[in-house]
């Protein structure tokens, strides 16, 4: 970068050794004197710098907001979670259990599974063969939706090499802490909303 007369005289006065000095540029004058190299650079410059700083810092609060957004919107659900597991007594598990091994059917929505599992079918991102081969599934493709639906998400299986169910659960912390299976997420919501399903720059495999 080409020496600025306006920074050196400022900086340094009209000190002609400093001045001849070639390692310093204006990276230099502004790592150093950020408030001197904002006052002596352009008017453009300067609207461009206040502009960029406003935007940092709105997109800061933006994020830390939408967390905390996120957290408190969850919190029930894992407090409830909390006292069915860690918290629960030995007899309410045990009530627990009995019940939900005798009245399975009357607790799960059998048809809304069904839902899920066509959804997925139906979707380019889910590749069954793929599936079956890379994670030595067995049985028809509406046994190996029902296994990412249910069971392979958990342990962060892919369901195609097209979409990466950890990139997607790592990148979005509301996907993460919600009931949900994350390829399931992308197709009712995350698509809409331009989600990205896997890092840039990755092939499928």
């Amino acid at each position: 970068m080409e020496h600025n007369k306006v920074f050196y005289q400022a900086a340094f006065g009209n000190n002609k050794e400093l001045f001849k000095e070639k390692s310093i540029t204006q990276a230099d004058i502004k790592a150093l004197y950020p408030e001197l190299f904002v006052k002596n650079t352009s008017k453009s410059r300067r609207e461009r710098l206040k502009s960029s700083e406003a935007t940092r810092k709105n997109n800061t609060r933006l994020s830390s907001n939408h967390n905390v957004d996120i957290y408190i919107s969850n919190s029930v659900m894992h407090r409830d979670a909390i006292n069915r597991g860690r918290y629960a007594s030995k007899l309410a598990r045990g009530v627990r259990q009995f019940f939900y091994r005798w009245f399975e059917s009357l607790l799960i929505d059998s048809k809304a599974i069904e839902r899920d599992i066509r959804r997925l079918l139906n979707s380019d991102l889910f590749d069954a063969n793929w599936y079956r081969e890379k994670y030595k599934i067995t049985g028809s493709d509406e046994m190996a939706a029902k296994h990412y639906l249910l069971e392979g998400y958990k342990t962060l299986n892919d369901p195609s090499a097209d979409f990466s169910t950890q990139f997607y659960v790592s990148q979005y912390t509301d996907v993460a802490g919600a009931p949900i299976n994350p390829l399931i997420h992308f197709l009712v919501n995350g698509q809409l909303e331009k989600r990205k399903i896997k890092p840039s720059g990755v092939q499928g495999a």
